[in-house]
């Protein structure tokens, strides 16, 4: 799988430079941090740094959040694992 946090910044259309202006525990960003936990051997603090989370405990928030999303980020989250394979 070969994947870019710029493919999920076109989904969610966003603009890297607009990250670290989210909130940190901004739903996108929970669904991105989540998602590159799981299927990626990549570190909570790298995640958190590269998606201007903070503290890496927040991307383990985010793993929650993946796992059980609310109301209509469920849909993005089915959307997410449609469209990244």
């Amino acid at each position: 799988m070969k994947l870019r946090i710029k493919d999920f910044l076109d989904y969610f259309k966003l603009v890297p430079d607009e990250l670290h202006r989210l909130p940190k525990s901004d739903p996108r960003k929970m669904l991105m941090a989540g998602f590159l936990r799981y299927h990626f051997p990549v570190s909570a603090s790298w995640i958190g740094q590269a998606l201007s989370m903070g503290h890496y405990t927040t991307v383990s928030r985010a793993m929650r959040f993946f796992d059980k999303p609310d109301g209509e980020w469920r849909q993005d989250k089915k959307r997410i694992l449609k469209f990244t394979g």
